[in-house]
């Protein structure tokens, strides 16, 4: 009977301290992820030519910004904010907007740079026309593009061009309502649900093989 006990009690010993080493793992573990979150986020440097803060809407005025953050940059006439928040807020830029990325470069009248966690996640350009590119890691011209708005979406590598949008990669190029880029898989996307009625036009240069094809569901897809 007390050998029955003592094992018994040994047995509830071991489950809690297994128990405890599971605890202990699942701590250390978050921690090192936290960690490398941490890590991750990357500093963001801002540079102006002079600053006004209105002390009662904590707004925001910088002439001639600069705002650069690990390959990502920005550069307008102006920027306005709410407070010098990156947390969770919207960056208003307006005159010049020149934005580049490890990938390329955007020129625009009007750009709302999004800040989540302190990272840029989200542009949204503005401009007669806005002006996108994309570059391969030797500088080579892949893709360019143009629209009347022109969101580029940092989560999904994309970028979704609107209203007049034209975009050329090689030697091929479509235009259309809206026409999205997908710069990871390098594929042209055409919805014909957002043509608002009208057609997508496609030119393939005849020096070459065309590299296009046309879905009902997809619309325009390059390989």
């Amino acid at each position: 009977m007390a050998y029955s006990k003592i094992k018994k009690s040994m047995n509830n010993t071991a489950s809690l301290g297994r128990w405890w080493i599971a605890v202990l793992s699942l701590l250390i573990t978050e921690s090192a992820i936290g960690s490398e979150l941490r890590a991750a986020v990357n500093d963001i440097h801002l540079e102006s030519a002079g600053t006004e803060v209105d002390a009662v809407t904590k707004q925001i005025r910088l002439p001639k910004v600069r705002i650069w953050q690990a390959g990502y940059e920005i550069q307008a006439d102006l920027a306005e904010a709410k407070g010098l928040n990156f947390d969770d807020s919207q960056w208003n830029f307006t005159g010049k907007v020149r934005i580049t990325t490890p990938q390329g470069s955007a020129n625009a009248d009007r750009a709302v740079v999004k800040f989540v966690q302190n990272r840029i996640t989200e542009f949204h350009i503005v401009g007669q026309p806005a002006t996108f590119e994309q570059h391969s890691s030797t500088l080579q011209l892949q893709a360019q593009g143009r629209a009347e708005v022109i969101d580029y979406l940092l989560q999904s590598n994309s970028v979704r061009l609107s209203n007049r949008a034209w975009i050329k990669y090689g030697e091929n190029e479509f235009s259309g309502q809206s026409v999205v880029y997908d710069m990871t898989n390098q594929r042209i996307l055409a919805n014909p649900d957002e043509q608002q009625g009208q057609r997508v036009h496609i030119t393939i240069s005849p020096n070459r093989p065309p590299s296009s094809e046309v879905t009902p569901d997809s619309g325009i897809k390059t390989r």
